[in-house]
């Protein structure tokens, strides 16, 4: 039981820490806006998680077997958006944002609107990667117990690590001190983002999965 736990934690880890289209997201709306907004992002990435979690605890795999075209939608509609999202970056107006204080890195003001944006970008980000799709339910075959609780408690393994991981990169980023650094760089590291979530994108696009 503690052995599967930690493996699956260290597999989970392992896997949330590389980068990729989740991890550019983040570093971009940590660097170009508020923590809160960054958070907001964070949890609508772990809200997407815990979606694709329950479909593979439920076999998605045998539905996606038995319809190889559903993965392939889902594939080229993550590829579309992330090409949608890197030309919104590399377009984007060039402009220096405001350095929040220290003391308003939690509460600095954000309008609700940009928050449910902020939630919808997370959602759609995790639910159209491919490759999270394959990460969850690869795990939770591997590791999937008889018992109800124990994939409850994969589960929330799984989601606390996605949050932590993000949350804390998202408040790293946002911390006046790091922005102050890069604050005359801002315009190109949106152009730098823009460009990679593209190959992201025709990388999910050619893969065969």
């Amino acid at each position: 039981m503690i052995e599967g736990l930690i493996g699956f934690s260290l597999a989970y880890l392992f896997a949330i820490v590389s980068p990729g289209p989740n991890f550019i997201m983040v570093v971009r709306t940590g660097l170009s806006n508020t923590y809160i907004m960054g958070v907001a992002l964070v949890v609508g990435l772990c809200f997407g998680n815990f979606i694709q979690i329950i479909l593979a605890l439920l076999g998605i795999e045998m539905v996606f077997a038995q319809y190889p075209q559903a993965i392939q939608i889902i594939q080229y509609s993550g590829a579309a958006f992330l090409i949608y999202m890197g030309l919104m970056a590399l377009f984007s107006k060039k402009e220096t944002p405001a350095i929040p204080k220290e003391k308003e890195l939690f509460t600095h003001a954000s309008s609700k609107s940009d928050l449910w944006k902020f939630f919808r970008i997370g959602i759609i980000t995790q639910i159209t990667n491919p490759f999270a799709i394959v990460l969850d339910w690869s795990l939770f075959a591997t590791f999937k117990s008889p018992f109800l609780w124990v994939n409850g408690l994969y589960t929330a393994i799984a989601i606390a690590i996605e949050f932590i991981w993000y949350a804390g990169l998202a408040w790293f980023l946002a911390r006046p001190s790091f922005q102050k650094i890069f604050r005359g760089y801002h315009h190109w590291i949106e152009r730098g983002a823009g460009a990679l979530l593209i190959l992201i994108a025709f990388r999910i696009a050619l893969t065969k999965i």
